[in-house]
């Protein structure tokens, strides 16, 4: 609001007057306005020189005086004043009194002020913006920043302002649309919606090199028009930083497939002659060896068995690094993690003469929902490094269960040993891959350097936790827990025997290409009583099946010619029921779960890894339902 008051000075006297509301402005009671010099008071001192100058000149020349300045009130505040005056009585030729008005334009300069302080930072993030910034209207452009001469590579603003938009682009955008027909698109959305955001492809005035670019038109009112503001944006860079990550992507994934099939091979090529070693080591085992001849055929069965666990190791480190490790839930005895354990690690414990105590503290609870073989391989990486670590004294092990919220409980195992310990500066890096306690262990022990990173990566998918506590010379004691959910039901057990009475008499037959393993595997199956036939490739199998009656075939999938599960595709396929029906095991080197499955979708019953198990061979056996052998 701008205040108008009224006011009158005598310039022969010096005397003054005005009017209340102009002492309004002034924040001072009118009475006190009797002179010039009082009033001059009030001027701020910058402005008091230039109003005076003012006033004398229009006392000289009779002609109106105007000015704008500043008045300081008693409390400090600074108003903004428009001093108005002319001459209304002459003695002579000599102007006598002089009367006019002043304004208060505090409001109007203030936001003068703001005003010209917002044009000046539009203007500097105009000038200053990497961003192109242009205006354009119905009829084209008419203003553009500096970004915009460098980014089009044009001369200056007056050349920029001649062009039209479709100028700035090649004749089509990269989905096949006309720029021309595109562009006026994208202006009549942007001034039907307010705004419009879009990526876009220019290309440069001067030499027609294409960049893409993002693009946001806002629609605005200049004056008494509509315009346009359109800010472009090079994401050249950007979209070569992604086109990088896409290809770094590919190639990762690439790498993945490629190291994925070298394990296949690597695995294949490893396993099948270790199938060879182990099966041949035990049928030695079976046959009437003396005491020192047992004992060779013992060690090479242990040091074959090294090496599987090794090679074991190693492909499952892989495999959790391209993430196909995987965690199967079902439902599980706890006393089987238990047992377990005690059978495979008190004998060893034994053997060196260690002191081996358990504890296992599981309340009521006697059937849990986990990946029980997950849980037996970590745990028995623990107790393989007590038992490989400790020379003389005592392993325990624990093995608690608690309730949680719910169906939901905490398993805690335990590995405590009075070995040799490990130096607090190496607890922290013990779970990292390959490494080994220095200082002896790694000079005394074999392994890999493994172990407890499986068992750490597999804990962390399991959602799980590890760590360890070790005082030099006293021992370690290594800890995990896991959350589980109590079973929904007890799970019937059936434990099988190697003499279970259905297996007797079964006529297999094996169909391996390895001469050692396929020799190996048919005296395994003779020596448990099992009647064996053998092929050395799958057409031969296929003319052995369709001749006789068998029970059931153990399967090796790598083969010449027609592989294990070309085989197994054209059993499921003969027109024959009873051979159509006839249960395949699948004996395989691989060891990648979606490898397993397409063995599964070939026709196959189940897939054993090698080397050969005559343990979990039974069991496959005993998982095959009775309607399902084509002699029965």
């Amino acid at each position: 609001m701008v205040h108008v008051k009224n006011w009158k000075w005598n310039s022969e006297d010096g005397a003054a007057c005005c009017s209340e509301e102009t002492s309004q402005i002034l924040d001072c009671p009118f009475q006190q306005v009797t002179s010039f010099e009082q009033v001059l008071k009030h001027i701020h001192p910058e402005d008091k020189e230039a109003v005076i100058q003012v006033v004398e000149e229009s006392l000289q020349s009779s002609a109106d005086c105007k000015i704008e300045y500043r008045i300081v009130r008693p409390d400090g505040d600074i108003h903004y004043i428009y001093f108005q005056g002319h001459v209304t009585e002459w003695t002579g030729n000599k102007p006598l009194k002089i009367a006019g008005t002043l304004r208060d334009i505090t409001e109007h300069k203030l936001a003068e002020k703001k005003l010209a302080e917002s044009e000046t930072k539009f203007r500097t993030l105009f000038e200053a913006s990497s961003d192109a910034i242009m205006l354009l209207d119905e009829r084209g452009f008419f203003d553009c920043n500096p970004a915009t001469i460098e980014m089009f590579g044009c001369s200056d603003v007056e050349v920029f302002s001649k062009l039209h938009p479709s100028e700035l682009s090649p004749p089509t955008q990269p989905d096949g649309s006309l720029s021309v027909q595109a562009a006026q698109q994208k202006i009549e959305q942007a001034f039907r919606e307010g705004r419009n955001f879009f990526e876009w492809m220019h290309w440069r005035f001067d030499d027609h090199r294409e960049f893409p670019a993002e693009v946001l038109l806002t629609a605005m009112r200049l004056g008494e028009r509509d315009v346009l503001q359109a800010v472009v944006r090079d994401i050249t860079q950007r979209k070569q930083a992604e086109q990088s990550i896409i290809m770094a992507k590919e190639a990762a994934e690439s790498a993945t497939k490629a190291k994925s099939e070298f394990l296949a091979n690597m695995s294949h090529e490893i396993r099948t002659p270790m199938n060879g070693v182990v099966s041949m080591s035990q049928v030695l085992l079976d046959s009437g060896l003396d005491k020192k001849q047992r004992e060779y055929a013992m060690a090479i069965t242990r040091s074959a068995s090294s090496l599987v666990l090794i090679l074991n190791d190693i492909l499952d480190l892989a495999k959790i690094e391209s993430r196909k490790i995987e965690i199967t839930m079902a439902n599980f005895p706890i006393e089987d993690l238990a047992q377990h354990c005690l059978d495979l690690f008190l004998p060893l414990a034994e053997e060196k003469g260690l002191s081996f105590y358990s504890e296992i503290e599981v309340g009521s609870y006697t059937h849990v929902f986990t990946d029980l073989t997950r849980l037996i391989q970590i745990t028995s990486n623990l107790l393989s490094n007590a038992v490989k670590f400790t020379e003389q004294g005592r392993i325990r092990f624990t093995i608690k269960l608690r309730e949680l919220e719910g169906e939901n409980l905490l398993l805690r195992v335990e590995v405590e040993d009075s070995g040799e310990g490990i130096p607090a500066e190496e607890q922290q890096h013990i779970f990292d891959r390959f490494v080994q306690v220095s200082d002896g262990y790694s000079k005394r022990y074999a392994g890999t350097g493994l172990g407890l990173t499986i068992s750490s990566e597999l804990l962390n998918q399991m959602k799980g936790r590890i760590w360890v506590t070790s005082e030099l010379g006293k021992g370690s004691c290594f800890y995990f827990e896991v959350p589980l959910k109590r079973a929904e039901m007890e799970i019937k057990t059936v434990t099988l025997k190697s003499d279970m009475p259905i297996l007797n008499d079964q006529h297999i037959l094996v169909v391996d290409d390895d001469d050692i393993g396929r020799m190996g595997a048919a005296l395994l199956l003779r020596n448990r009583g099992f009647q064996v036939s053998t092929a050395n490739n799958g057409n031969q199998a296929i003319e052995l099946i369709r001749k006789e009656t068998f029970d059931v075939v153990l399967m090796d999938i790598h083969m010449p010619e027609l592989n294990g599960m070309e085989v197994t595709r054209c059993i499921r396929e003969d027109s024959d029921p009873d051979i159509a029906r006839l249960p395949v095991i699948g004996l395989t080197a691989a060891v990648l779960k979606d490898e397993h499955q397409l063995y599964l979708e070939s026709g196959m019953n189940s897939v054993l890894a090698k080397p050969l198990d005559i343990e979990k061979v039974k069991a496959a056996l005993f998982d095959i339902p009775m309607h399902s052998y084509s002699a029965q």
